[in-house]
C-alpha cells in the first residue's frame, strides 16, 4: 500500500504514537524521512514471528518452559534494536542537511548514538510487549507450551 495518503496517515498516526516515549528530534528526523512506518512494522513482524516460532515448531516439552519463552523473546527484541540502531546510523552517515540553504542548521540524524541506543531499546521494549500479549493470545492453541507460567 504505497498510497501516498495511506502513507502520510499512518506516518502521521504513529508519530502521535511515539511521541510518547521517543525523543522529539529524532522523532521529526524520522518522520520527515517516513522511517516510522517502515520501523514499526519491523518490530511488529519480529514479535509476531517469534510467537509463531515458540508456538509452532517449538511446541514440544523439551521446549516448554519459561527460559525458552525468554530466549526467543530475547532475540526478537535484540533483533528489533538492532535494526532500528542501525537505521539510525545509516541515515546519519548520509548527512542530509536540514536547510540546504544554511549549512549552520546542521544535518538530520545528528543526535548521536545514545539517542540511537534509547530509540533501539525502545523498540525492544515495544516488540517485548506485543510478544507478550501475542503470547497470552496463542498460548490457548498450543498443545505442550500452554503451560509456561506466563
Amino acid at each position: 500500500m504505497n498510497h501516498p495518503l495511506y502513507c502520510f496517515t499512518m506516518n502521521r498516526s504513529l508519530y502521535s504514537f511515539y511521541d510518547l516515549f521517543v525523543t522529539r528530534p529524532l522523532l521529526r528526523d524520522l518522520y520527515r524521512e517516513q522511517l516510522l512506518v517502515s520501523l514499526t512494522a519491523v518490530w511488529v513482524i519480529f514479535a509476531l514471528i517469534a510467537v509463531i516460532i515458540y508456538y509452532k515448531p517449538l511446541d514440544k516439552p523439551r521446549y516448554a518452559n519459561l527460559g525458552i519463552w525468554l530466549l526467543v523473546a530475547l532475540v526478537a527484541c535484540v533483533t528489533s534494536a538492532i535494526w532500528g540502531i542501525v537505521t539510525c546510523y545509516q541515515m546519519a552517515g548520509r548527512r542530509l542537511p536540514r536547510n540546504p540553504d544554511n549549512p549552520q542548521a546542521g544535518t538530520y540524524f545528528d543526535q548521536g548514538g545514545s539517542v540511537f541506543f534509547g530509540f533501539g531499546l525502545e523498540l525492544a521494549l515495544l516488540c517485548f510487549l506485543l510478544y507478550l500479549i501475542g503470547s497470552l493470545i496463542v498460548k490457548r492453541m498450543a498443545i505442550n507450551n500452554r503451560n509456561i507460567p506466563i
